[in-house]
C-alpha cells in the first residue's frame, strides 16, 4: 500500500464526520415518540408511564431546533403511583420546552462521546421540567433511530424514540 493510500484511509473518518456534521438530516425532522426504558436499571425518579414525543423542526451535528413533551403515556396499565416499590417519582409536566445543544460542549470532547451502535452524533441540551434542571442526551443513529438520556439531581430515564405513527 502505498504511503498516499494509507494517509487517504486515515483521513477517511474525520472526512466523513466533517460531511455529517455540515448537513442538515432533514429525514430526521418530524414528530418521534417512545416510552420510558421500564427497568429500574436505566431508571429513576421518572414514572414508569412517561411517555416522550420530540417534534424536529431541524437537525445536524451542530444544529437542533426540536421541541421535547415528557407525559403520561395513555395506553400505560400502570403508573409509578400504583407501585408500592417504585419510590419518589417526579409528576409529569404538561408543558413542552425547546431543545437547543450547548454550544459549548459541542467545542468540547465531550461532543464526540462514543455510545454504543455508533451514533452519528448526539446533542446535550439544558431544559427544565417541573421548574427542575435536566441535561437532555439527543443520539442520533443511521436509519431512522434516535435515543434519549434524560439526566437531573434526582432522576434518570433512557427513551428509544420511533417515528409518530409507526
Amino acid at each position: 500500500m502505498h504511503s498516499l493510500d494509507k494517509w487517504l484511509l486515515a483521513m477517511l473518518p474525520g472526512i466523513l464526520l466533517f460531511l455529517g456534521a455540515c448537513q442538515d438530516l432533514k429525514e430526521y425532522r418530524g414528530t418521534w415518540t417512545g416510552k420510558v426504558e421500564q427497568s429500574r436499571l436505566v431508571r429513576r425518579g421518572i414514572d414508569i408511564c412517561a411517555r416522550m414525543d420530540i417534534e424536529i423542526r431541524q437537525i445536524g451535528a451542530s444544529t437542533l431546533d426540536a421541541t421535547l413533551t415528557l407525559r403520561r403515556d395513555p395506553d400505560a396499565a400502570v403508573c409509578s403511583s400504583d407501585l408500592a416499590d417504585e419510590g419518589v417519582v417526579m409528576a409529569l409536566p404538561s408543558a413542552s420546552v425547546t431543545l437547543a445543544p450547548v454550544p459549548e460542549i459541542l467545542n468540547d470532547a465531550l461532543a464526540n462521546l462514543e455510545i454504543e451502535g455508533e451514533p452519528l452524533f448526539t446533542h446535550m441540551s439544558w431544559i427544565r421540567l417541573s421548574d427542575v434542571p435536566f441535561m437532555v442526551f439527543l443520539t442520533v443513529y443511521r436509519n431512522d433511530r434516535l435515543e434519549v438520556r434524560l439526566t437531573g439531581p434526582d432522576a434518570y430515564a433512557f427513551f428509544k424514540l420511533s417515528r409518530a405513527g409507526d
